[in-house]
């Protein structure tokens, strides 16, 4: 029950309305009108709340509902949760997955026939209408049947020992907020954010991930533009797509099954005591501390993997690319395409083999990336204290941002063909750099374990 209340929650193509109203005004009304622009002002707008929502109901939901209803039972069912924390994010991923795949296919479908096409308009907004609905019943649902989800976060402060716990704010940090004028508590909000996000020991994988953004070795739209000047078809873009999307949906079903077979819990060693109790708190609490220690590697170590296998997937893709830039002359529009062999011209026939080079190791790069964000996205679910969450996701969420702008400004800077091969360079470099940061992060855990021992 648990599963589809969190599946139902996570359905949500809350941008179908904002479409369906820039198609239905927008095409009724001639070009370069005064009416028309407002339109599109409003829909920008739309569009703008309604990406911000959906970021902050996806944080709220990954980074702070979900770990929250697997350490801790609702009211509403009696036993824990038999899903582990890895299986509830593979299962939101694949369903992300699937709506991204599915939704824009429904879409097209539904308003390409120009008979039907306000029909189709009015389907798509009454589906975003519903499927909101559908979501906020269930949140509420979940909300009002966690009692801890309904407790108030605490910051974490230090006592002057070693140890740290949970208490209010201190009375000093609430009169300086109080004294402080808007923007200044805006801006020393998130400076206190920023600090909270690197004093966290999980701050470098959490960066290693956002700078993944800038690459556009992802089937990101400038490689998707890139290839069709290049002369490669929609049908065939189409098709890589395809298979690279299987591979990130195969990657969900592999990754919780990997670390639920590889941290499976040491059995444990019954301790007998002078009045002949077995098994001590001692005990039980040393054993449930290995048990997520080892967990705590294997997520480490699959995280690695996933990064690594990353990098080496894309370093035949750059070769391939830099070939095909160079060769970009000589390619026409839709001149590689699905037709028989007999039928394409020469040109393109001697590039069926670097075509079927980039597409099968860019697709196979997706398996990594995707490992790599599960990985990551349970690292900083349980590493970072509960009290800190939302901050830290928030802050992880604006540095993506700000590394996507930069994808996008460079993208914008160079934006001829011919120079296309220098953005996948500097691609394969952003992806080298993350690599290189979470090993680092990981080869440094690693020696403080081995002194802790």
């Amino acid at each position: 029950m648990p599963d589809k209340l969190i599946n139902t929650i996570s359905f949500t193509p809350s941008a179908f309305p904002k479409n369906a109203l820039d198609t239905v005004t927008l095409r009724r009304l001639p070009p370069c009108s005064n009416t028309k622009n407002m339109i599109f002002a409003v829909v920008l707008v739309l569009g703008v709340v309604e990406r911000l929502s959906v970021t902050a109901n996806k944080l709220s939901l990954e980074r702070d509902w979900m770990p929250i209803l697997v350490q801790q039972p609702t009211t509403q069912f009696a036993k824990p949760l038999k899903a582990t924390l890895s299986q509830l994010n593979a299962v939101m991923k694949r369903i992300d997955l699937a709506c991204k795949v599915v939704t824009p296919s429904l879409a097209s479908l539904i308003v390409s026939s120009p008979k039907y096409r306000r029909i189709g308009i009015i389907i798509i907004a009454a589906l975003g209408a519903v499927s909101w609905a559908i979501e906020f019943w269930c949140a509420r649902k979940v909300y009002l049947a966690s009692p801890a989800l309904r407790y108030p976060k605490v910051q974490a402060r230090n006592d002057g020992s070693n140890n740290t716990r949970e208490a209010c704010p201190t009375r000093s940090h609430q009169q300086l907020y109080r004294l402080s004028s808007g923007f200044p508590l805006w801006f020393l909000a998130h400076i206190n954010f920023i600090k909270q996000y690197f004093s966290t020991d999980v701050w470098i994988p959490s960066m290693a991930w956002a700078v993944l953004h800038l690459s556009v070795l992802a089937y990101s739209a400038s490689l998707i533009t890139w290839m069709l000047n290049a002369g490669f078809s929609l049908p065939f873009i189409t098709i890589a797509k395809a298979t690279g999307s299987i591979v990130e949906f195969a990657s969900t079903l592999i990754t919780p099954r990997v670390i639920r077979r590889f941290s499976r819990e040491k059995p444990k060693q019954p301790g007998l005591q002078a009045d002949g109790a077995t098994e001590t708190d001692e005990l039980l609490a040393k054993d449930n501390q290995a048990n997520d220690k080892r967990r705590e590697e294997i997520l480490e170590r699959l995280g690695l993997f996933g990064v690594s296998w990353q990098f080496l997937n894309l370093i035949p893709v750059i070769i391939m690319l830099w070939t095909l830039s160079l060769q970009g002359n000589n390619l026409t529009p839709s001149s590689i395409t699905l037709q028989p062999t007999s039928s394409i011209p020469s040109s393109s026939n001697s590039l069926h083999l670097p075509m079927l080079i980039l597409f099968s190791f860019l697709s196979s790069s997706r398996l990594g990336i995707r490992i790599f964000d599960l990985t990551t996205q349970e690292l900083t679910q349980t590493r970072v204290p509960p009290s800190q969450r939302s901050a830290f996701a928030g802050t992880e969420q604006s540095f993506m941002s700000l590394f996507e702008l930069c994808h996008w400004l460079a993208t914008a800077v160079v934006s001829s063909r011919e120079n296309f091969r220098w953005l996948a360079l500097g691609s394969i470099g952003a992806v080298g750099l993350s690599t290189g940061m979470y090993g680092v992060w990981c080869w440094r855990r690693g020696e403080i374990d081995r002194k802790t021992l």
